[in-house]
């Protein structure tokens, strides 16, 4: 678009209301599929979920440095995995992109065959302070006390409602 129109204002206005993924759902079109494809439907499943779960989850515009902001609050940034294999040993790797966290909690989803959602790991940010990727073992790892741990979300919702109204 910015090359064909020769500048950026079209893109930038897409961006800052919604994003194009947003605009393509709108419209019925498809978007290739891709790495970042995958993602956006792994944020829409946990944005879902969080909604199933009776929380206000709304996704937020592409050029937020997180994901999901719940109940006008607590931000997720929502990660997926599939298993790789380093020597003998299979796992499931994160990207957490920055070491410094800009997000709440990290919403990890590993992911089967077939993209299908094996597990749901809901870490706080600071423990993965200071990290730029997340392993996460295939049938033991010390993250696994996060799986389905939508419990924590709540807690720092309701903390950060007492504040407000301290």
């Amino acid at each position: 678009m910015d090359k064909y129109y020769g500048n950026s204002s079209l893109s930038n206005r897409i961006s800052k209301t919604g994003g194009f993924y947003h605009y393509a759902e709108k419209i019925g079109v498809d978007i290739k599929e891709s790495e970042t494809s995958l993602g956006v439907s792994v944020e829409n499943k946990i944005r879902h979920k969080l909604i199933s779960l009776g929380f206000d989850a709304e996704k937020t515009p592409t050029r937020f440095p997180y994901d999901l902001l719940v109940n006008k609050r607590v931000k997720i940034d929502v990660k997926a995995g599939r298993v790789v294999t380093s020597g003998t040993w299979p796992y499931y790797t994160f990207n957490l992109e920055k070491k410094d966290p800009t997000c709440d909690f990290y919403v990890a989803v590993t992911l089967e065959k077939a993209d299908e959602i094996k597990d749901i790991y809901v870490i706080p940010s600071s423990i993965l302070a200071g990290k730029s990727q997340l392993s996460v073992g295939i049938e033991k790892s010390i993250y696994n006390r996060y799986i389905d741990r939508w419990d924590l979300i709540e807690i720092l919702d309701r903390a950060f409602s007492e504040v407000e109204t301290a």
